[in-house]
C-alpha cells in the first residue's frame, strides 16, 4: 500500500481481484473496487489481498 493525499492509503494491483477480511485468517470477501483503491484508515481494521485466476 502507498500513502495517498489527505491521510488516505492506496492499494494498487495489475490483475485479479481484491479481497478483504476483518482478520488475517478471514473470512475473505470480495471487494468490487478497481485499481487503484483509495481508502481512509479509520474505523475497524481490515486486511487486504489480491488473487489472480490460474488457468
Amino acid at each position: 500500500m502507498q500513502p495517498a493525499s489527505g491521510g488516505q492509503l492506496q492499494r494498487t494491483w495489475t490483475a485479479g481481484s481484491l479481497l478483504e477480511a476483518p482478520t488475517a485468517n478471514g473470512p475473505w470477501t470480495a471487494n468490487n473496487a478497481t485499481s487503484p483503491y483509495t481508502f481512509t484508515p479509520t474505523g475497524a481494521q481490515k486486511y487486504f489481498r489480491t488473487t489472480q485466476a490460474r488457468f
